[in-house]
């Protein structure tokens, strides 16, 4: 936190979450799945999905579980894995599921998948635990992050932004006045000790964020695009960072 509870816009220290496992992927609409386990044997989505779900109980489909069990965000974002397949076993749902995802979400939920097998066979979560896939979190931080449309969401409200084409503005960003200038940000009261940002910066935070595994619950403006608000939280953990933006005005 800068002087004064301004929110830092650092993503070093707690914010560090670390990707652990395989992240390669496949393409979506049904390619050929890549990635593989420890030994670096390649496999298909058929395959991976088939040695997962032979760990777990049969009453456990991958990737659903995550829909069922872990609502992080949001239980109002539902991902695209998360539709039924009735009559269909674990192994071959989950591979259908898998090849409908984009690369960046198949390539996360296979990191993901290995770490909530080792979970689940050891029967359900315990009364007092607040989060039973609490040991998989910045897994599915990822997931969140590449599986939930943050990005393409992201990247509308950039386009709107860049759209309205100034670099002088002004805008209130949590407790202060933001003022810009020809794309530098400074801040108009007195006391304020840390980086300014500009709305450009802003929008590179919340990437910067996706990119750690870090999802957020976020607002854009409609109509320019610039974040509202902005709340990240480690998935099954404590709040990261959170910022708000209003009275934007453009010069």
């Amino acid at each position: 936190m800068a002087a004064g509870g301004a929110t830092s816009l650092g993503t070093g220290g707690e914010g560090g979450l670390p990707r652990t496992g395989n992240t390669a992927g496949t393409g979506a609409g049904g390619s050929a799945g890549v990635g593989g386990d420890d030994s670096g044997t390649m496999t298909t989505d058929a395959e991976f999905c088939a040695e997962q779900c032979a760990a777990t109980p049969d009453h456990y489909q991958f990737p659903a579980v995550f829909c069922e069990d872990w609502q992080y965000p949001s239980s109002k974002r539902v991902a695209a894995y998360c539709g039924p397949l009735e009559g269909t076993d674990c192994a071959s749902g989950c591979a259908a599921k898998l090849s409908r995802m984009t690369d960046a979400c198949n390539a996360a939920l296979r990191v993901a998948i290995p770490c909530a097998a080792k979970v689940y066979p050891h029967g359900p979560a315990p009364a007092t635990m607040s989060c039973f896939l609490g040991q998989c979190a910045s897994d599915l931080g990822h997931v969140s992050a590449e599986c939930n449309g943050f990005r393409e969401e992201l990247a509308g409200a950039r386009a709107r932004w860049n759209a309205s084409g100034s670099s002088d503005y002004t805008f209130r960003w949590n407790a202060w006045t933001v003022v810009v200038a020809n794309g530098v940000a400074s801040v108009a009261e007195p006391g304020f000790i840390g980086e300014a940002p500009t709305i450009p910066a802003l929008f590179d935070h919340v990437d910067a964020l996706l990119d750690l595994g870090v999802a957020p619950v976020i607002t854009y403006d409609e109509t320019l695009g610039y974040p509202r608000s902005a709340t990240f939280k480690i998935p099954c953990g404590s709040l990261l960072d959170e910022f708000e933006v209003s009275d934007l005005a453009l010069r």
